[in-house]
């Protein structure tokens, strides 16, 4: 396969994410292999080697290959976190038997995915990950401070998350709070 299919397989990788059942271990094996499909079209060290030079922004042929370059990091991270998040759903849904192998899967993905960005800019894998090792105040403090950091109000689904992590800490008191402001800051529907 050539390079110019990885825009295609990464979309195709994308496209079977979004359709996946997070409780269905067939479609989530699906998704880990679509991303491989992807992935493996990808040349890291040359990538790698892309951006561990400075380029002479004047020159039209180097902007050219350096914006080829951050189309293809930015496709190799979005492939590479749906990968971990199929891999924490079946960790989750792993038997105690398989466990520890899927743990492993997962941690491999995650060290790859943070090889290429930064923790802070895929939180939702964060969390996973942390989850997925029983760290449930590190997934906590991880979805703290991507809140904190939201300018505006944070999203439903990111303030839905703090309930289960917080009853899960035996928190029940905080999470009690948390659900009354998220039915006062997000109303199932206004009154006529």
């Amino acid at each position: 396969p050539s390079r110019p299919l990885l825009p295609l397989l990464a979309q195709h990788a994308a496209h079977v994410d979004a359709l996946a059942a997070r409780d269905d271990h067939a479609a989530l094996r699906a998704v880990v292999a679509a991303a491989d499909d992807a992935l493996d079209l990808v040349d890291a060290l040359r990538l790698a080697a892309a951006f561990g030079v400075t380029h002479d922004a004047d020159d039209p042929a180097r902007h050219k290959e350096r914006q080829a370059a951050d189309e293809q990091k930015k496709m190799l991270v979005d492939t590479l976190a749906l990968k971990a998040v199929a891999l924490a759903d079946l960790h989750a849904l792993a038997s105690p038997s398989q466990a520890a192998d899927a743990l492993a899967e997962l941690d491999n993905a995650v060290g790859e995915l943070h090889r290429w960005a930064s923790p802070a800019e895929h939180t939702h894998v964060l969390i996973a990950w942390h989850r997925a090792h029983d760290r449930l105040a590190l997934a906590l403090t991880a979805l703290e401070e991507k809140l904190g950091k939201e300018k505006g109000p944070p999203a439903k689904a990111d303030f839905e998350q703090r309930v289960p992590l917080l009853r899960s800490l035996g928190w029940s008191h905080l999470a009690d709070s948390v659900e009354a402001q998220l039915m006062r800051n997000y109303p199932p529907c206004y009154p006529p």
